[in-house]
């Protein structure tokens, strides 16, 4: 007899699909807003120094057009991937090993490998609207800290590595991120 309700096999099928869909859907908007006029491009070897020396409250670059390719590329790769503590590859990844690798694939920029490190670096985003590729911080362990990390995408989504479902896509205004929502901090303008 097939099964009815959210526990079903057919339910979680569905909504792996809708999550596919949304995350492509909202790559394509990604490609179709993208205003080359807005950014210019830095490219591998200027300003070397400038960019080896931040660590605090600078961004590291600017998106380009071929750098907004290359993270979507990274994050199709590592899409579903399973969870992993202290992983960092898609056969098993966590949360601050996914924007790392995905940050050091498509922008050729090494971050820390921790949340609570990785809180520390680029600019706060406060007051302003959040841009693709900006670092989300949650915080699920009471203490205030940011122990969970994303990478945003689009329309309030966000991708992270998720304990229970791997590498997926979340809704930053939805339950149990809402009220666990610690900032977010923008590397690449």
């Amino acid at each position: 007899m097939p099964q009815s309700g959210k526990g079903g096999g057919w339910w979680k099928a569905a909504r792996s699909a809708l999550r596919r869909t949304a995350l492509l859907l909202l790559m394509g908007q990604l490609a179709c807003a993208w205003n080359p006029g807005f950014r210019q491009g830095v490219y591998p070897g200027e300003d070397v120094e400038r960019l080896a020396a931040n660590t605090r409250g600078e961004r590291f670059g600017e998106m380009t057009p071929e750098t907004l390719e290359r993270f979507k590329a990274e994050i199709r790769t590592y899409w579903q991937s399973p969870y992993l503590w202290g992983g960092n590859a898609p056969s098993g990844i966590d949360c601050s090993g996914l924007v790392g690798r995905i940050y050091q694939r498509a922008a050729a920029i090494d971050l820390p490998r921790t949340t609570l490190e990785l809180y520390e670096i680029g600019m706060s985003v406060q007051d302003q609207p959040l841009q693709f590729a900006d670092l989300v911080f949650f915080s699920f362990g009471g203490n205030r800290q940011p122990d969970h990390v994303g990478l945003y995408v689009a329309r309030g989504y966000f991708i992270h590595a998720s304990v229970k479902n791997g590498v997926t896509l979340s809704l930053i205004t939805e339950q149990p991120y809402l009220n666990r929502f610690m900032g977010a901090r923008r590397l690449l303008q």
